[in-house]
């Protein structure tokens, strides 16, 4: 029966995003946005190019007052490159960029019907005083909750157990508002991310291109 209910509201949200042929006719996504980080009491600025090729290829290019830096990862490797220079990510920092990339919401809704994905309801809840049905996916062995409202389909809330600032354990959670249509899809332009509750990362995104011309090459070092 949670499976069953999982695979509806699963399918609730995928039409609040523009439908089953608009979201798995997706095979690359360009998003720009702005990012607001709060960390130790410090506020930081930064301007942020994400690049995703499905179901397994990411790269982000970010710019700050500490300049240019592009992080990328494959199911071949994952690199760095900073303006001291482009090296290789130890496997277990390669593995945890794949991993948050495998837990967005956009790519678990496109593994829907995938090897590797399980989905089963994990009970009623509020998000913002928003009535909603909570998924627990297991995708790959990486375990993420998505929040569904029960009104529109949309998923309003991603939760998952990883690493935090400093690399300690603990809970990191996304909320998404601000639904837009873009490109054919209908995404939320803004998500706030806590970490133990806490705030961290505030993003809005200025500029979405559905199946953009991307280079298998940008993702390698």
């Amino acid at each position: 029966e949670g499976q069953a209910r999982a695979k509806q509201l699963l399918e609730a949200a995928v039409n609040a995003l523009g439908g089953a042929p608009q979201v798995d006719g997706v095979k690359t996504l360009r998003q720009v946005a702005k990012a607001v980080q709060t960390l130790g009491g410090q506020t930081m600025e930064a301007t942020i190019t994400a690049t995703s090729m499905f179901p397994d290829h990411f790269r982000q290019e970010i710019s700050s007052v500490g300049g240019e830096m592009v992080v990328a990862a494959s199911p071949t490797g994952a690199f760095m490159r900073s303006p001291q220079g482009t090296l290789p990510l130890p496997g277990s920092a390669g593995d945890d960029m794949r991993r948050d990339f495998r837990r967005h919401f956009f790519a678990l809704i496109k593994a829907r019907n995938g090897a590797g994905f399980q989905a089963t309801s994990a009970g009623t809840g509020e998000v913002d005083g928003t009535a909603v049905e909570r998924v627990q996916i297991d995708y790959e062995g990486d375990v993420t909750t998505l929040a569904i409202d029960l009104e529109t389909g949309r998923i309003l809330e991603s939760s998952y157990q990883g690493s935090g600032p400093g690399g300690a354990p603990g809970t990191i959670t996304q909320r998404f508002t601000d639904f837009r249509p873009a490109g054919g899809l209908v995404l939320p332009h803004r998500t706030v991310s806590l970490w133990n509750g806490q705030p961290g990362t505030d993003v809005e995104l200025t500029a979405v291109e559905v199946n953009p011309a991307v280079d298998a090459k940008a993702f390698e070092p």
